[in-house]
């Protein structure tokens, strides 16, 4: 007779809102990974004309409403720190976001004999498992993953408050990277270790396939929110030098973002709409073909969270030109596996992008051999769903 699976609610406002959608793949491919040794339930927010209930692969999904009515969401979009700073009107909205999550990981919980929470972001979503674990449930034992902005942001007076009331409840706590970390362990708010394990990577999915280059074109490609933060304005603002070098220069950009406007008009001021096409939203496994094609994958970035689209470039064999900022000069080798910027500006990124291009092609190749290298060998999927599987089997003996 087969031993019943553990369970483990894993709780999300990031996550595949339908069959077929290909949004927020990491959390979506670690509960699969994970549902081999436990039963898996995804807890996350509903979303207009979702349903209730689903099953994808091995992992139950379960979604909570985020307000009496269903028109209006705080979730999925751009994220829902940046849907907050866009428009202030939504905040009314949250204490109804927090009274549903938490009634929902109550039902979940005890319907299904939930040993272990797993909370993706501070906030929301383990703010209300901690909530839910001071008030109903104080054995249920809380592992808590830091992405980033839930990190840099909510650092008022009550946002300290908050993370300090999370940090309390939880038994273990994991950053997706080392600056996290140093800012965690700055704050001094927990006295455990904090692991570091990383957005994992599927390789096998994101892997080189030169049949799709297009020689006639020079493809730079950037991949993410279009939103200042991001560089992308600095990125835009390179492409006249690089033209000037190369004419046959082509900017693929991929991603949506609440400044997609304002960047679309800085490009048509600057006569660059020949030399950048805009794609939106790419389904995550259509991905590894633009990665693929393109010469110089182009991460500028002011801030990282852990940089994943970067793992899934070098995964694919891609030339990486990134900021030089934690925890991208975590993977990034400079000259060795990729290359960091000395500065976040358009002449910089000017300037190496050149570079980069009159390099010879044997020293090229060498650099995309060790940036698949260090990928496969460190920061594939399987390795950090087994970093976690260990956590999962510590918190059910503790």
């Amino acid at each position: 007779m087969e031993q019943s699976k553990h369970t483990i609610l894993l709780i999300t406002s990031a996550y595949p809102r339908y069959k077929g959608e290909e949004r927020d793949m990491f959390i979506y491919r670690l509960a699969e990974e994970v549902a081999n040794e436990f039963e898996v339930i995804v807890l996350a927010p509903r979303d207009k004309n979702t349903l209730k209930r689903e099953v994808y692969g091995n992992v139950k999904v379960i979604r909570h409403s985020q307000f009496p009515f269903n028109w209006l969401t705080i979730a999925y979009g751009s994220g829902i720190v940046p849907n907050l700073k866009k428009n202030i009107f939504l905040w009314w909205a949250v204490p109804f976001y927090f009274l549903f999550q938490i009634a929902a990981i109550n039902r979940v919980a005890k319907r299904n004999k939930v040993y272990c929470i797993h909370a993706h972001w501070l906030i929301p979503n383990a703010f209300s498992a901690a909530l839910y674990k001071k008030g109903f449930n104080k054995n249920v034992k809380l592992l808590v993953t830091a992405h980033g902005s839930d990190v840099t942001s909510f650092n008022h007076f009550i946002g300290r408050k908050i993370k300090k009331f999370i940090l309390k409840n939880t038994n273990t706590l994991t950053v997706v990277g080392e600056n996290l970390k140093k800012i965690l362990a700055k704050e001094n708010m927990w006295k455990k270790d904090i692991l570091v394990y990383p957005m994992g990577t599927d390789t096998s999915l994101f892997k080189p396939d030169e049949s799709t280059r297009n020689m006639e074109r020079i493809n730079l490609l950037f991949v993410g929110r279009i939103i200042r933060e991001k560089g992308i304005y600095h990125l835009i603002e390179a492409l006249p030098e690089i033209k000037s070098q190369f004419p046959n220069v082509l900017l693929h950009i991929i991603g949506e973002g609440n400044e997609r406007q304002e960047v679309q008009e800085s490009i048509i001021k600057m006569n660059l709409s020949e030399h950048v096409r805009f794609y939106g939203h790419v389904p995550h496994s259509e991905l590894p073909r633009y990665y693929s094609m393109t010469d110089i994958f182009i991460l500028p970035s002011f801030s990282e969270g852990f940089g994943l689209v970067l793992t899934e470039a070098m995964a694919c064999g891609c030339i990486s030109l990134c900021s030089n900022i934690e925890p991208l000069n975590n993977i990034v080798e400079n000259k060795q596996n990729g290359f960091l910027l000395d500065r976040i500006s358009a002449q910089s990124i000017a300037k190496l992008v050149i570079s980069i291009l009159n390099l010879p092609i044997a020293n090229l190749q060498k650099i995309k051999i060790q940036a698949r290298k260090r990928i496969t060998e460190n920061l594939d999927l399987k390795t950090v769903a087994s970093n976690y599987k260990k956590i999962y089997y510590h918190l059910l003996n503790e």
